[in-house]
C-alpha cells in the first residue's frame, strides 16, 4: 500500500510517533481519580488558600509538593477540582514516592 504524494512517510512517522508522546504524557500528568494528588498554585493568593480547599473537600495532606508552594494531597479528583481551579490552583498527578521505609535509622539498604 502506497502513500499518495500529500504526505512523506517520514511525516506519518513523526505525526505518529507525537500522537504517542503526547498520549504518554497525558498518562503522566492526569491526575488519579481517587489517591494522591499535587495541587499547584497559579494565581496569587491561591497557595495559602489550597490546603484548606483540600482538607475542607475530603483530602488528606501528604506533603510538600516538589514545585515551589505545591502539596500533595490524598482525596478525590472529582471532589477537589472545580474547587481548586476556580481558587487558582492546578490539579496534576503527583510524582511517585520511594517505597523504601526511611523512618528507622537502622534500616540498610544493601
Amino acid at each position: 500500500m502506497s502513500v499518495d504524494g500529500t504526505f512523506s512517510s517520514t511525516a506519518l512517522i513523526t505525526a505518529q510517533f507525537l500522537l504517542a508522546a503526547t498520549g504518554f504524557l497525558a498518562m503522566l500528568l492526569v491526575p488519579p481519580a481517587s489517591g494522591k494528588i499535587m495541587l499547584i498554585p497559579v494565581m496569587a493568593g491561591s497557595d495559602s488558600r489550597l490546603p484548606a480547599i483540600a482538607v475542607d473537600h475530603g483530602a488528606r495532606l501528604v506533603g510538600a509538593g516538589p514545585f515551589r508552594r505545591s502539596l500533595v494531597v490524598e482525596g478525590s479528583r472529582s471532589a477537589l477540582i472545580g474547587t481548586v481551579m476556580r481558587a487558582g490552583g492546578l490539579i496534576l498527578a503527583a510524582p511517585p514516592t520511594s517505597c523504601a521505609d526511611t523512618s528507622n535509622a537502622s534500616t540498610k539498604i544493601i
